[in-house]
Formats: C-alpha cells, sequence, structure tokens
C-alpha cells in the first residue's frame, strides 16, 4: 500500500514553504516564496495564493491524501480562519482551510506553527503525552504554544500561549498587534536586526552573539527573550520547556545564560530548581515535515 502524501505549506514571518511530503518524512519538490510577491500586480492576493497552489498540486509527484497549513499567527479555535496575520494581512479573517479545500479539493489541516513544532518536538525528544510543555520558538517573532492534557492549548478563543504579546510595564513602542511594549519588540529578531543596523553595523548579523554577547544591549536582550518562557514556569509549572527558532540556532548563541535568566525570573525553590530546558529538534527542512505529520495525524478518519 502506498504511503500517504501531504502536499504542507509552512508559512512564516515573511515567506512561504511550499513541499510533497510522504508520511516516511521524505521530501520532494520544494519551493520557496516571498510573502509580499502575492501583493504585487493586479490580481488579489488570496487569488494569486490559491493559483500558486493550483499550480503545485498540478506538479505533485502522485495524488495528494491532505494539505497541511503551518501558519506563524493566530488562528480561530476551531482552526479553520485567519484570525490576525501581521506578515500576510490579505489573509485577516479569510477561512483560509475552507478556502484551500474548495480550490484544491483535499482535506486541509490548519494550525499554528508553534503548536505544529511543539508536537513534533514532543514526537522526537519523547516526551510523555500527559507531560506539560511550553514550546517557545524565537524567529523575527516570538512564537509560542503549549502541550497540555495529552494535546495542545487552545484557550476559549484560540489564542491560548500568545505570551510575546504581554506588554512590558513603562514600554509604549508600536507593536505590529495594534499595542504597545510587547515583550516581542525587546526579545525576538525584530529587536536583534535594530541593534545590528544600529549598533553592530560592522559585523555580520550571524557573529553578533560571538563576538558581542557581553553588550549590556544584548544582555538586555537576552533577559526579555527569558522574560516570557519565566512567566509561562511560574503559571504552568511545565514538565519541560523547549526553545527554539532562528534566534536560538544562531552560531554562540548564549544558552547558558538565557536558562540562568529563566531561573532568575521563576519562583524559588519550585519551579525553579528543577525546571527541564531542552533545545528543539526543528530545523528549517524539518518545517514542512512537522506540518505534514501533524496533518497525517489529525486528518479526516484517523
Amino acid at each position: 500500500m502506498p504511503q500517504k502524501l501531504a502536499f504542507a505549506l509552512d508559512i512564516g514571518d515573511d515567506h512561504l514553504t511550499a513541499a510533497f511530503v510522504a508520511e516516511d518524512g521524505t521530501v520532494a519538490g520544494v519551493s520557496r516564496f516571498d510573502l509580499a510577491d502575492f501583493m504585487a500586480g493586479g490580481s488579489p492576493p488570496l487569488e494569486k495564493f490559491t493559483d500558486l497552489l493550483a499550480a503545485k498540486m498540478r506538479a505533485a509527484p502522485r495524488d495528494v491524501d491532505v494539505v497541511a497549513l503551518s501558519l506563524g499567527c493566530d488562528l480561530s479555535r476551531d482552526r479553520r480562519a485567519v484570525v490576525n496575520f501581521p506578515s500576510a494581512i490579505w489573509l485577516n479573517g479569510q477561512p483560509l482551510a475552507g478556502i484551500v479545500e474548495e480550490r484544491l479539493e483535499k482535506p486541509a489541516i490548519m494550525e499554528r506553527r508553534a503548536g505544529i513544532f511543539l508536537a513534533f518536538d514532543r514526537a522526537v525528544l519523547s516526551l510523555p503525552e500527559d507531560a506539560t510543555v511550553v514550546g517557545c520558538y524565537v524567529g523575527e517573532f516570538f512564537e509560542n504554544a503549549v502541550w497540555c492534557g495529552g494535546g495542545l492549548l487552545r484557550g476559549r478563543s484560540g489564542a491560548a500561549g500568545n505570551v510575546g504579546h504581554m506588554p512590558i510595564h513603562g514600554r509604549e513602542d508600536n507593536c505590529h498587534c495594534g499595542k504597545l511594549g510587547c515583550v516581542e519588540l525587546y526579545g525576538a529578531g525584530i529587536r536583534l536586526r535594530q541593534l545590528h543596523s544600529l549598533i553592530f553595523p560592522d559585523i555580520a548579523f550571524d557573529e553578533i552573539f560571538t563576538r558581542q554577547s557581553s553588550h549590556p544591549l544584548l544582555q538586555n536582550f537576552i533577559a526579555m527573550m527569558a522574560h516570557p518562557l519565566a512567566v509561562e514556569a511560574n503559571i504552568l509549572d511545565p514538565d519541560f520547556v523547549i526553545l527554539g527558532g532562528l534566534v536560538p540556532a544562531m552560531p554562540n548563541f548564549p544558552r547558558a545564560e538565557i536558562e540562568e535568566q529563566v531561573r532568575m525570573q521563576t519562583y524559588y525553590p519550585e519551579p525553579s530548581a528543577s525546571l527541564t530546558l531542552l533545545a528543539s529538534a526543528i530545523r528549517d527542512g524539518d518545517k514542512v515535515v512537522a506540518a505534514a505529520q501533524y496533518a497525517f495525524m489529525n486528518a479526516p478518519g484517523r
């Protein structure tokens, strides 16, 4: 019996990665597109998006069983609609899962990227299903999810775990979410790029931690990144906290320092003393695989 095949889409900070992924993790037909390109030209961006998906589907190596949609944005609780996607505002309010199903004539499974990454990490790291696990994935933005009670925590409206948008008292910088002073502005990649541009323009971006990790502004950056992790640890008392994403994957990222900061900001003796911080197993090429595996596990009939 042939393996099932997923058409997997990872839609991140500013780009779309598309690929065909088999159940054994084999990946084919990988392509990458800038989200900004959908805004160019005269056609509506959502129409251009679905036209692209239809064209990719026609190039599938064999019949596709399910479409996997992994999005770095807020979704409705039923995971059928996009609520707020600052990188692709033309998707805001759209019942994207249904639109994709109608155009491609395949079931579509949609979930926040952080949730998909956390489900992948939990499986790869062999964490118990009944464990409480916090997954923090720090790239340009601060993506976060919680595994609790044997599944992903969604909350009343579907927005559970969105700790990157906790405001820092006294900070009034404008966040893309419309609020002021969100911690994401000070402890994620958007802040790191700002520091690179203004303070460290003479060194390569990926050498920031190698050459300037002791700089007070980078020390503050680490403390700010640790803050949402510590808040969740204090509230949830989790079995594990996973840290991943493009920022922690940078050369010489000070992982020991951020762990120290998390412990300093959590209540003592517990959860501080026994808090277990793990490194994410997700790598760039795993993102479409993680989306596909999540879709296989959650497709109708499973």
